[in-house]
């Protein structure tokens, strides 16, 4: 009993390793990393897969994350299709934020202009 206890504890703890979409997370000064960790397994990062290198986000907490390369995530996801992956950059100009609800989004610039008289 103990043996197959130990057996599945091992085979969730692996399996759910096996479905992170980064490779690596910097924390910043206001997301947890259970936060940041569902946010970005949440969110849908077709397109911005690099080749051979995680490519880097930047939230606004001072938070990094590294999506895994198209290399790591064809070893454990075999079900990504070509057009997921982009090879040129290595990183976002986008800063990134965790709304209360768990999904990220970037914010818009807001520019404001004086009326003309």
């Amino acid at each position: 009993m103990k043996k197959t206890l130990l057996f599945c504890l091992f085979f969730t703890v692996f399996f759910t390793h096996a479905q992170e979409k980064y490779s690596d997370i910097q924390l910043g000064s206001k997301y947890s990393l259970s936060k940041i960790t569902e946010a970005v397994n949440n969110a849908n990062w077709c397109g911005y897969y690099h080749q051979e290198i995680g490519f880097k986000l930047q939230f606004d907490d001072g938070a990094t994350v590294y999506l895994k390369s198209k290399n790591q995530l064809l070893l454990t996801y075999n079900s990504y299709l070509d057009n997921c992956f982009q090879s040129e950059l290595l990183e976002s100009n986008n800063i990134y934020v965790i709304a209360e609800n768990g999904n990220i989004f970037v914010p818009k610039s807001r520019k404001f202009f004086k009326p003309k008289n």
